[in-house]
């Protein structure tokens, strides 16, 4: 099972119709509805795929920027982005959006609210068959994710990536 079906739920999962072109005002929307059903526990990381992650770039709006007589660099880029719900870090991310996606998505967690469990510790697994002149060994055992509210975070896709 993969972080986004973990998290996922129908109060915290939203597909847009293919084609939705990512805005400020759905990113707050979707802020506003986790606000709402996590019981004021919101998402603080938004984990993006390339081309939304552009998208972003492009809809935040950069205030107070100073330029400098010696300024040497142009940044088109935020790390942060604040809602009336709270601040997200935003991060690209190379296998929310993977190739054969026909439509952007985005994931957004709050961190704290998961967590990696052993169901297996690991071992050293000796009893794999010989095939040549070398002893073949496996690192094996068995983890997963614990959510301990699925509420706080939340999946949205169907985004234009065109």
């Amino acid at each position: 099972m993969g972080i986004i079906e973990a998290v996922s739920k129908s109060t915290n999962h939203t597909s847009q119709t293919s084609g939705t072109v990512f805005s400020a005002t759905i990113l707050n929307s979707l802020m506003a509805d986790n606000y709402d059903n996590g019981n004021g526990d919101v998402a603080t990381d938004l984990f993006l795929g390339s081309k939304l992650r552009i998208v972003t770039d492009g809809f935040v709006t950069k205030t107070n920027i100073y330029a400098n007589v010696g300024l040497r660099a142009v940044v088109n880029t935020v790390s942060t982005y604040e809602t009336a719900f709270g601040t997200m870090a935003l991060h690209t991310h190379r296998y929310v959006q993977v190739s054969g996606d026909a439509t952007g998505r985005i994931l957004a967690i709050r961190p704290e609210m998961l967590k990696v469990a052993m169901l297996e510790s690991p071992y050293i697994d000796n009893g794999l068959a010989r095939s040549g002149p070398y002893d073949l060994k496996a690192v094996a055992g068995q983890h997963t994710l614990e959510v301990h509210n699925q509420d706080s975070n939340w999946f949205s896709d169907g985004y234009n990536i065109d």
